[in-house]
């Protein structure tokens, strides 16, 4: 007869079974100057489910790992909104996009204000309850994940608004030039992007350039 009770299951079951879920962080990265504190809080995480993938003791150690492994999650205990704290939160969000947790001593407004403004996803007190911690973990990443996946559309629409632009320009330079129809001019285009293997905004570019000449 199995004697373990469904509390002592719960905690040893991993809360991401599937490594390819995306609102789950797989990685995190504890960043404490106090060792004993660090080891407790890799401790607890572990004890979730989640894998430490790293410990260090200062900001700016946690920016150099995080440009080097990108973790899921980063995790900064600090005492304060010092400018150490704040300025390792800019880099390592502006820099690897990597969700940013810090657990804080105060939860002054203005030191969560200036938590966010750097990049930090969440904010929690040093004296907040396990259950509150591992909340709060997943709806940062979840928020950090829906963040990035925007960005990333964002940036995309901005490329493909860019490319449009080029073919435009390039097909009415066609136009001007040699005489032939729009659509003309855009089924060269795209026959030499087929035929070259190369984006069809790259031989437009070319073709305002003055790189290339398709009569």
């Amino acid at each position: 007869m199995n004697t373990t009770s469904p509390v002592e299951t719960r905690k040893t079951v991993p809360i991401f079974p599937d490594e390819s879920a995306n609102k789950s962080p797989r990685s995190i990265l504890v960043a404490d100057a106090n060792a004993q504190s660090r080891e407790s809080l890799a401790s607890a995480l572990k004890g979730f489910g989640y894998k430490v993938t790293g410990q260090v003791s200062s900001g700016d150690e946690a920016v150099a790992f995080s440009s080097e492994h990108h973790p899921d999650l980063v995790m900064l205990v600090t005492p304060d909104g010092d400018g150490e704290t704040l300025d390792a939160v800019s880099k390592i969000w502006s820099q690897t996009h990597c969700a940013v947790f810090v657990i804080a001593d105060s939860l002054e407004p203005a030191h969560v204000l200036a938590f966010n403004s750097a990049g930090a996803v969440a904010v929690l007190g040093k004296e907040a309850p396990d259950t509150c911690l591992r909340a709060t973990i997943e709806s940062a990443y979840s928020c950090a994940f829906a963040i990035r996946s925007m960005q990333t559309r964002i940036e995309q629409l901005e490329r493909n608004l860019v490319h449009r632009r080029l073919v435009e320009e390039a097909k009415w330079k066609m136009v001007s030039e040699s005489g032939m129809t729009e659509p003309e001019a855009h089924t060269k285009l795209q026959h030499h992007a087929r035929s070259e293997r190369i984006q069809l905004a790259t031989v437009a570019e070319m073709v305002i350039k003055g790189e290339l000449k398709l009569d």
